[in-house]
């Protein structure tokens, strides 16, 4: 017997190879009828077959999902069979929307298929390419400019698929079928090597050439997937007091290491199994180790510290230049200051980098959401997330109640801040902004707060939160909002912020009364004088 379904999904199903997985599976089926991405991040399917079949169907997209694949709500609707389709099709992106909840993957881990590629010497199109990707691996929110999830809506429009490339993206057996930054050496990004006088390097080989550079001792400037990094020597210690003297303020704090394999990282830090999966996940954040003692890396990594920042490679710029060097590791350290954004635009980085860099290994490929590295540490044998960025966004964070049809943002307060957007059950952090005393940090956050509402598909709010301080530089975005969108404006006091959001991350009732001690800095108090 002849059936029709129609199947919404919502939650992580755009950008993680999800329609060629539907693709796939109603051809497995025999099915007939289309899978589409919709301008919300979410996607619909509706599928015509036999009605055994069609089960089938549905319990293998529930059950055999990509890893990547997480389902907010999986809607099924049976209806009358039409018999208007011909064949099982991966339809155009639609600019309507499903409704709910729906959210793109964050920046994602190159995988060991795409590295396997990069190593290979046959493959002539992606053997030591840095760019390379696939469906389910491979930069997505620093890329993406809007909604559907589409080629053209990222910043690889720029970059036409070459014939090969555009073989692979359309056969429907190829990991790369729809896979939307999928690029190679003929079509994809370049690389440049420049000199700290804006002058081209010529070389035959870029990344033996910045590996035998950091080993020599300078220090380079890295164009990544969210930002730019230093990088230079971790054993060093000329190499590392010459980037703390240029970095000004970095006399003593800690610098990130990034080692090519566990092996590398096992050889200066001890690593528990939690650590271990933390490092090999797609998010590949860094992870606060333990230091081994002796330290066989230069003292001046961490100065007078027991742990020690690491993260393994999760770009294949990070991958080929590691290949290149001998040392366990090598540092790797934002470019920028702390109240400035990452340097994202390669005219500025050459401008505002060369006083810190011996050399700058620059690409062509647009950022168009910065993202830091992520920053964790064990407590209690627990993850805690100490700064959420590249790996995370905008992934959600389940709230403890849900706000119906209220939608609420928060602009963070002076230091290390965030924004954030709450709606329905659901909070929306953007990618750490840092601390908001510039011009330009206010512009960064103003622009990742106003990106998350296009992704979210939300043009007005109702609430408006900040910190009660009345100059902070958050406070007056507050303040623009609140007019801009009719919302009310709730100014919270600092430290009873810190209290209620400890709350929320411990599912604590919010009409439960505690007793909290908030031992944090300087805030502005209800009765207008600092606390703290």
């Amino acid at each position: 017997m002849k059936s029709r379904v129609s199947i919404i999904c919502r939650g992580i199903v755009q950008g993680i190879g999800f329609r060629p997985f539907v693709y796939r599976t109603a051809k497995k089926y025999h099915l007939r009828g289309f899978v589409r991405n919709q301008g919300d991040a979410g996607v619909l399917i509706v599928a015509e077959g036999d009605k055994s079949k069609l089960t089938q169907f549905i319990t293998s997209l529930e059950t055999d999902k990509p890893y990547l694949a997480k389902y907010e709500s999986f809607n099924v609707s049976w209806e009358k069979s039409s018999n208007e389709f011909l064949d099982f099709i991966i339809d155009k992106s639609s600019s309507k929307k499903v409704g709910g909840i729906s959210y793109l993957p964050p920046d994602i881990s190159i995988c060991d298929d795409c590295l396997n590629d990069m190593k290979n010497p046959k493959d002539a199109r992606r053997f030591k390419y840095a760019f390379t990707s696939c469906a389910i691996c491979g930069p997505r929110y620093t890329t993406i400019t809007r909604l559907p999830y589409d080629r053209p809506n990222t910043t690889m429009v720029n970059f036409p698929l070459c014939p090969s490339c555009k073989e692979e993206y359309q056969n429907p057996l190829d990991r790369r079928y729809h896979a939307q930054t999928t690029c190679c050496n003929i079509c994809g990004p370049k690389l440049t090597l420049y000199d700290n006088n804006g002058k081209k390097v010529d070389t035959d080989d870029i990344f033996k050439e910045i590996g035998a550079l950091i080993q020599e001792g300078s220090i380079i400037a890295i164009k990544g997937i969210g930002g730019t990094h230093l990088a230079c020597s971790a054993v060093d210690d000329t190499s590392i007091l010459r980037l703390r003297t240029r970095k000004g303020k970095r006399k003593t704090k800690p610098f990130a290491l990034i080692s090519k394999n566990l092996d590398a990282v096992r050889t200066y830090a001890t690593i528990s199994p939690i650590e271990e999966s933390l490092l090999l996940s797609h998010r590949k954040p860094i992870v606060l180790l333990k230091k081994k003692d002796p330290f066989p890396l230069s003292q001046w990594v961490a100065p007078n510290l027991f742990n020690v920042g690491v993260m393994l490679p999760y770009s294949g710029i990070h991958y080929l230049i590691l290949e290149e060097i001998k040392e366990p590791a090598i540092i790797l350290t934002s470019a920028n200051p702390s109240d400035i954004p990452m340097y994202i635009d390669n005219d500025y980085i050459l401008s505002k980098a060369s006083h810190l860099a011996d050399y700058l290994l620059l690409h062509n490929r647009q950022i168009h959401q910065r993202a830091d590295d992520s920053v964790i540490r064990l407590s209690n044998n627990l993850p805690v997330i100490i700064r959420r960025s590249r790996g995370w966004v905008p992934e959600p964070i389940n709230l403890p109640f849900d706000l119906q049809d209220t939608i609420s943002l928060g602009v963070g307060p002076l230091l290390t801040s965030t924004g954030a957007i709450a709606l329905r059950d659901r909070c929306f952090p953007t990618q750490h902004i840092g601390d908001i005393n510039t011009i330009e940090s206010l512009d960064f956050l103003e622009s990742s707060i106003e990106h998350m509402m296009s992704l979210l598909g939300i043009t007005s709010l109702n609430a408006i939160g900040c910190d009660l301080h009345p100059n902070f530089l958050s406070t007056k975005l507050a303040e623009k909002y609140s007019k801009k969108f009719g919302a009310s404006l709730f100014k919270t006091q600092h430290h009873y912020a810190h209290a209620v959001s400890l709350m929320i991350d411990n599912n604590l009732p919010l009409d439960e009364e505690i007793i909290a001690i908030v031992a944090d800095g300087v805030g502005f108090g209800a009765d207008e004088v600092i606390w703290g």
